[in-house]
């Protein structure tokens, strides 16, 4: 009809449906005139809505399969927004711990004796201690006092 036969040339159904009532068309002098209906002419009529129906579902569908397309985009967009949001909390959170360990690292405590860092260490625990014995009565039992004498050497 209208000089092509893939039904995927076509534009819209609304051009086709013109297409198929020009002047060329073998349904032209069917659509001007009040005359009654041959049978080949009722199966050319039947055939010409067959085909603009089918032109018309499959618009609807390719519509259909677009509106799905999209959502799917939109939800993938929406997930990727949330990936760069966590990442750059990330990259925040592991900026924020770089700061804090260059502070450290570049602080004059490093400088301090073993000693004296082992010493700033023992009197910062809390008395008494979990087992209720004062640390002097063995250093080396609890926990911390080991942490204490390890960092002392």
């Amino acid at each position: 009809m209208c000089g092509h036969d893939d039904m995927s040339v076509s534009q819209s159904p609304v051009a086709d449906a013109a297409c198929v009532i020009t002047e060329n068309s073998p349904l032209h002098p069917i659509l001007l005139g009040n005359d009654h209906l041959s049978p080949a002419e009722k199966d050319l009529i039947q055939s010409s809505i067959a085909y603009l129906t089918s032109k018309v579902v499959a618009k609807d569908n390719s519509a259909r399969n677009l509106w799905k397309l999209r959502q799917f985009l939109s939800w993938d967009l929406q997930r990727l927004d949330w990936e760069l949001q966590r990442s750059e909390l990330h990259g925040d959170a592991l900026a924020s711990a770089i700061d804090r360990r260059e502070k450290v690292l570049t602080s004059g405590i490093r400088r301090l004796p073993s000693e004296l860092l082992g010493d700033i260490l023992f009197l910062t625990i809390g008395f008494p201690l979990d087992d209720g014995r004062p640390p002097a009565s063995d250093p080396l039992g609890h926990e911390l006092m080991k942490f204490e004498h390890v960092s002392k050497n």
